[in-house]
């Protein structure tokens, strides 16, 4: 029994390790102080940050994904 575990977890985390690669090739784009577009493969993210009290980046605030077809909110 704790073979089979065993192998069950190697090939668990090898199958992880190989379907990871979706985020390698990114480029961040800053727009602004409070907007970044981040570019991966085919899909865009528009990410806008809330303004805190010392007009830096705060949390995010929405995150939405732009491709040809349409745009959707992630995040909002």
């Amino acid at each position: 029994m704790k073979i089979l575990s065993i192998m069950l977890f190697l090939m668990v985390s090898l199958y992880a390790n190989s379907t990871n690669n979706t985020f390698k090739n990114c480029q961040v784009v800053v727009l602004s102080e409070l907007t970044d577009l981040v570019s991966c493969q085919k899909i865009d993210y528009l990410v806008e940050y809330a303004q805190n009290d010392e007009y830096k980046r705060g949390e995010v605030k929405k995150i939405s994904a732009v491709t040809n077809q349409d745009v959707k909110v992630i995040k909002q």
